[in-house]
């Protein structure tokens, strides 16, 4: 039964892979005709700068999700490069509709390592969920600068209340609260005191994925000048519509990766600045430049430690 659950397990993943790829191909599909009519004007050094802004900024949330792992259980340390890989890895599930194969994948690609499945859960979770408030927070920074000016001063009233009550959520009481009122919904058990993070761990992990939610959204602002030559004043908007759309695309737990929400959002809060045509192409481009970035990473990590691991293997071989 076990061996059973096993395979039934790994032919999920694989299919979640296929999954992933099917999407990005309706998106070519689906846009073909705005795609091939566009007239491009590709600057490929902000191009590649995006692609390794946002590789970077992936690189960055993979280490910090190890650094979680080694805060809940502190006998167990991994190799960075192994993290990245994985991290990198479970990301490609995300198409999957309900938002939990990426957590299903990191469980399974970490069966052994040596961490309980409860760990790599709630780790998880921590990392979904913060990633999701510090991302929201800049989007609505951002667009509060941005557009706040000449619109209504209560927009920065509102802006203000939504980010007090964003990094209130990270109060203890606050967050386990919320935190195990939502897994008891879906019948999962509640974070023990044990695995709880302290009021300065979390507002350390906060900062920490504060710091890779800037590096992530700004790479979008590059990929939007790659393709319109847009001043650097306008990096607030860019960054911010990108973050809001971000954030909108994960909240939404139906649509496998936000598609379509968050091409959406970012037409929408982009279209006062850019021509609508531009920022639709520049959604489509997103989805497909995020996905390019993603499986770029994970084919380098997977090269390097396959060539680390073959290299270490023909040492150990040779002094034997």
């Amino acid at each position: 039964m076990k061996s059973i659950n096993k395979y039934f397990l790994k032919i999920s993943i694989y299919g979640v892979f296929f999954i992933a790829f099917y999407f990005l191909w309706k998106i070519l599909f689906d846009n073909w005709n705005k795609i091939k009519d566009y007239e491009y004007t590709l600057n490929f050094y902000y191009l590649t700068l995006s692609v390794l802004v946002l590789m970077w900024g992936q690189i960055y949330l993979a280490l910090v999700w190890r650094k979680l792992l080694i805060v809940l259980d502190a006998k167990i340390i991994f190799p960075r490069l192994l993290a990245v890989k994985i991290y990198t890895e479970a990301l490609l599930s995300r198409y999957a509709p309900g938002k939990v194969w990426s957590i299903v994948n990191k469980i399974y690609l970490c069966r052994n390592l040596g961490y309980s499945k409860k760990d790599l859960f709630i780790s998880s979770l921590y990392d979904n969920v913060l990633s999701l408030l510090t991302t929201a927070v800049l989007g609505i920074v951002l667009l509060a600068l941005s557009l706040g000016n000449g619109i209504n001063k209560n927009y920065y009233i509102l802006s203000l209340i939504m980010i007090g009550g964003i990094i209130l959520t990270i109060y203890p009481k606050i967050f386990y609260s919320a935190f195990n009122f939502c897994l008891k919904r879906i019948k999962r058990e509640g974070v023990s005191d044990f695995d709880q993070l302290t009021h300065k761990e979390l507002i350390i992990f906060f900062l920490y994925y504060f710091a890779s939610s800037v590096l992530r959204m700004s790479a979008f602002f590059f990929l939007a000048k790659s393709v319109v030559d847009v001043g650097y004043d306008l990096f607030p908007i860019i960054v911010g519509a990108y973050s809001m759309a971000t954030a909108i695309g994960v909240v939404i737990i139906f649509l496998p990766g936000g598609i379509g929400a968050k091409e959406g959002a970012i037409v929408f809060l982009l279209k006062s600045v850019i021509p609508t045509t531009t920022a639709v192409i520049i959604s489509i481009f997103a989805r497909l430049w995020q996905e390019f970035a993603i499986i770029l990473l994970f084919f380098i990590t997977w090269g390097i430690n396959y060539f680390k691991n073959k290299y270490k293997k023909k040492t150990i071989d040779s002094s034997e």
